[in-house]
């Protein structure tokens, strides 16, 4: 289950777990919220809160790590689409401010009171801002999908190489302790993701809704996954499926 809290308790989860005392991962959030080393260290060491548009940046870099950011959630979905923009770096905060048409004189930090949503906004400027956003909805798409895809391998392969330190090659023999963890983690997420598939399937979601879910999970992710749990159903299934590999192995060679 996602980690849900207010900005402050999701990113003080995000900096006392692995991720955020990795040294990639670091930079990856350096690079997305635009701020230095010396700051990052700030924030670990001295529990220094962010602010401004360093702030509004990194609920979204929460949000694209698969924290529920809590001030994001309570945005109307056009102030959050919006904001959007700018924690993808698609546009400036200079230019959100100039597609609200706000009045001559008006400085950035209405614009980010808006964001942050300690300001209310008014019916016309949430159509500006679901004029603007829809400029940009193919590119706020695939921006959106390639740092979810990212952040998901990313967290994939930290989970593999936890529960089954094989899969990373430190070495070939696992325990049964570590069996176990694996056994019990692929259960769960499992269970988690029926209802979730279950929902996608139904009429609820469009085709252009699950081929966008395909892309988030990089394209033949989910055909790869079918494959996988094939062999998984059952100790028959798995036999059936790997002599038919084995099969279609000889024949090319």
């Amino acid at each position: 289950m996602a980690f849900s809290g207010t900005t402050q308790e999701c990113f003080r989860h995000y900096l006392r777990n692995d991720k955020g005392r990795d040294l990639k991962c670091r930079e990856t959030l350096m690079k997305f919220v635009k701020v230095s080393s010396p700051t990052v260290r700030r924030w670990l060491i001295d529990d220094t809160k962010p602010a401004g548009e360093v702030l509004v940046r990194l609920r979204y870099f929460l949000e694209q790590q698969g924290y529920r950011v809590s001030e994001l959630e309570k945005l109307a979905k056009p102030v959050r689409n919006f904001g959007r923009l700018l924690g993808l770096d698609i546009a400036s905060l200079k230019d959100l401010t100039l597609a609200l048409k706000m009045p001559e004189g008006t400085s950035d930090s209405q614009t980010l009171a808006i964001l942050r949503g300690v300001q209310g906004v008014s019916p016309g400027r949430s159509k500006l801002m679901e004029a603007f956003t829809e400029e940009f909805k193919g590119l706020l798409q695939e921006k959106t999908a390639k740092a979810s895809i990212a952040a998901a391998e990313e967290a994939g392969q930290k989970l593999a190489s936890k529960v089954h330190p094989a899969l990373n090659g430190s070495r070939s023999h696992v325990n049964s302790k570590e069996k176990k963890h694996l056994i019990e983690t692929f259960g769960l997420m499992v269970k988690s993701m029926v209802p979730l598939a279950n929902l996608l399937a139904s009429d609820s979601y469009t085709d252009a809704d699950r081929e966008m879910a395909r892309e988030f999970a990089g394209g033949d992710g989910v055909f790869n996954l079918s494959n996988c749990l094939s062999m998984l159903c059952s100790e028959t299934a798995r036999r059936e499926i790997l002599s038919k590999k084995q099969s279609a192995t000889r024949g090319r060679q």
